[in-house]
């Protein structure tokens, strides 16, 4: 059997995929691209039959099959394309992509080269939320009506270096600099995943407190934010991003036409299912691996490696399911166009805070005449230093902005 050769672009987030690959029959890292030598210092993963590499046109070109890019947040975009240039697969481990215009060049580049394109999302994978998945898909709970996703990270404001107008904001923790609501892989992402629809239109209010409205170590004055997203199949999401309150947390709940379900509140496995039926009564189970559809018979699942995996295990899965896709065993469902889809969602929706909420269409990145839309639309809450955004990353200057 040949294996794949990855390479991963980040030693320090790229660590977790390097702890599960070790574990893969199929795949192998092979090379890293890093910078920072106390990155690759503090990464235990790294042995020395991989090569490093300090430059990522040589990094990406060195005869790799795939690439995991565990760069900077909004930064993902113009390396994969580099990397469907060059033939390689694609595993993006954040957003897709910091502007519109960028979403329309990754899915078009894509297009070109018929490239491979998976977009991180490890929270699908948790037992009891693809358990819902699996009940949806079994047609047991009717159509999906509502849902709720709240992903709570406590961050402390005074983390982090004081910035100034000439701080270089690569040097920041995305934390500092993100509105809260563009971090959407674990919220609507994973609704998504679970009922199989896509975003068409976003609404987004932004939550503040005094301690991150006045604090030099933030350049985003908000820690929270209230999306509500119109889905493809008539549902209406109601999601958190990744906002700063404590403690931290993940939460799942789909009202559908034959009852509720949702994942219990502070289990940090997110092993537990509560399901309430239309007569008001809900019974919590602990679903196994078999039953929520995560283990199938013959698939090559390997519980010592699950269980030594990182995220507490939900991370074998995943890259179980980017090596499937490798193997062209199966498709993605993230792929460039949905991931775009989600990637538009977070940025129209900070948009839609400037803009005191308003409603935003999102681009149906599959239609060539809704990405000439918006191709040229490059604004983003990001840039080198702050005296360079094109755009506000601060509530309080949503005067600046015209939609």
């Amino acid at each position: 059997m040949e294996i794949l050769k990855i390479g991963v672009m980040g030693a320090r987030r790229g660590s977790s995929f390097m702890r599960t690959l070790q574990y893969m029959e199929e795949a192998k890292v092979v090379a890293i691209c890093e910078v920072d030598d106390a990155a690759l210092e503090e990464n235990e993963y790294v042995t020395d039959e991989m090569k490093i590499y300090r430059d990522y046109d040589e990094f990406v070109h060195s005869g790799l099959d795939a690439v995991i890019l565990c760069n900077f947040f909004h930064e993902h975009a113009p390396y994969a394309i580099k990397a469907f240039e060059a033939g390689v697969a694609v595993l993006s481990e954040t957003t897709a992509a910091a502007s519109l215009g960028e979403c329309v060049q990754l899915v078009e580049k894509c297009e070109e080269h018929q490239g491979t394109y998976i977009l991180l999302a490890n929270c699908p994978y948790f037992t009891a939320v693809h358990a819902m998945k699996k009940r949806i898909d079994e047609g047991k709970m009717g159509r999906v009506l509502y849902g709720e996703a709240e992903y709570l990270h406590y961050t402390h404001v005074e983390d982090g270096s004081k910035i100034k107008k000439d701080t270089d904001l690569n040097n920041l923790h995305w934390r500092q600099v993100l509105p809260s609501n563009m971090y959407n892989m674990h919220t609507l992402g994973t609704l998504m995943y679970v009922t199989g629809s896509v975003p068409m239109k976003v609404s987004c209010k932004m939550i503040r407190r005094t301690d991150f409205y006045k604090s030099p170590r933030k350049l985003t004055d908000c820690n929270g934010s209230v999306v509500i997203t119109e889905m493809s199949n008539g549902a209406v999401f109601n999601t958190t991003g990744c906002s700063g309150y404590a403690p931290t947390s993940k939460w799942y709940r789909l009202a559908c036409e034959q009852g509720t379900m949702e994942t219990k509140r502070y289990d940090k496995r997110e092993d537990k299912l509560i399901v309430a039926g239309l007569d008001g009564n809900s019974e919590e189970m602990s679903p196994s691996l078999e039953e929520a559809g995560l283990v199938k018979e013959g698939d090559g699942f390997n519980l010592s490696a699950y269980e030594k995996s990182s995220h507490g295990g939900i991370d074998y899965h995943l890259t179980r399911a980017f090596i499937r896709v490798l193997l062209k065993k199966e498709k993605p469902f993230l792929d460039v166009y949905r991931s775009a889809a989600l990637s538009a969602a977070g940025i129209l929706g900070w948009y839609s805070a400037l803009s005191d909420g308003k409603e935003l269409r999102i681009p149906d990145f599959t239609k060539k005449e809704e990405r000439d839309a918006v191709r040229d639309d490059f604004r983003t809450p990001f840039a080198k230093r702050y005296s360079d955004l094109q755009m506000p990353c601060r509530l309080d200057e949503k005067d600046k902005f015209v939609l």
